[in-house]
């Protein structure tokens, strides 16, 4: 349109200007993005963007915080941390069928280098097997119930997920659902003075039915997790990046799996604990070393 001195609207280049927003915001470094929901590895090839767009998208980086409240999503973005927390948003009249069972899960990275990861999607119609175990609460970085999705999956459709209508709470870093029979709640702080962030979890109530309580943290393909003392060291080519501390868990190392693009898993490990469901509140710290 430019080269044929064509007018494009106003309401084109605003929306343009947001799909380019939301692309920096999700950005790690230069090449790498946070995989939320489904993931077919599609690109965006971009030519000729009028110079406002790239300005306007340069004023925006002042900003280090951003919540996409109809989405679901909070970002932290600092030269220093990448911090997400995915939010329980959902209107009736979106389709369901990229939605994963993520509800409260988080991902970190520090110094441009990815530690705590979203899984990916690895795969849709080849294998049901493979689609939900990537697309499962397992397999992201909240805490769950033991061996139930708080959605159920619909074995006789891999684009089903049949989520309850919710809108975002106000708050960016609170997340809280009722996915199960037990309220949950999970708030996540960030403190840059002391450079760490602070995972706080809870069940709002004692169920009558004995629960195991798990939590998930899924680890950048490269990232080792060394217990040192009640700490994991989580480190790449030998150098600590984070710590994780906590005092109510007891974490231990598995080996798992991360999908970088479609059709593609690379092995990686995971750190798991389990506790019996309960109303006292757990916290977690990564400290950046």
């Amino acid at each position: 349109c430019q080269e044929s001195n064509l007018p494009l609207p106003k309401s084109f280049l605003k929306k343009l200007k947001k799909m380019f927003s939301f692309i920096h915001w999700c950005a790690i470094n230069d090449t790498d993005l946070v995989k939320i929901g489904d993931d077919d590895s599609g690109k965006i090839l971009h030519y000729g963007i009028p110079r406002a767009l790239v300005d306007e998208m340069q004023e925006e980086c002042a900003v280090t915080e951003k919540y996409y409240k109809d989405f679901g999503l909070a970002i932290r973005k600092t030269k220093e941390w990448h911090v997400t927390l995915r939010h329980h948003a959902y209107a009736s009249t979106q389709p369901s069928g990229h939605f994963h069972n993520d509800i409260g899960s988080v991902t970190l990275a520090v110094d441009g280098i990815a530690v705590v990861v979203d899984p990916g999607s690895y795969v849709y119609t080849p294998s049901s097997v493979w689609r939900n175990s990537f697309r499962s609460a397992s397999a992201h970085n909240g805490f769950f119930i033991e061996d139930i999705e708080p959605v159920l999956f619909d074995e006789r459709s891999l684009f089903t997920l049949a989520l309850p209508e919710q809108k975002a709470i106000d708050t960016a870093w609170a997340v809280q659902h009722d996915l199960y029979s037990v309220p949950a709640t999970r708030t996540l702080l960030l403190d840059q003075k002391k450079n760490h962030v602070l995972l706080t979890d809870s069940w709002d109530e004692t169920p009558v039915q004995t629960f195991v309580s798990v939590w998930n943290f899924t680890l950048a393909p490269g990232i080792d997790a060394t217990k040192q003392g009640d700490d994991w060291q989580l480190s790449k080519d030998g150098k600590v990046l984070l710590v994780l501390h906590t005092e109510d868990l007891d974490f231990t190392v598995h080996n798992s799996w991360y999908s970088p693009n479609y059709g593609t898993k690379v092995a990686c490990k995971k750190l798991v604990a389990k506790s019996p469901v309960s109303t006292q509140p757990v916290r977690i710290f990564f400290k950046k070393v």
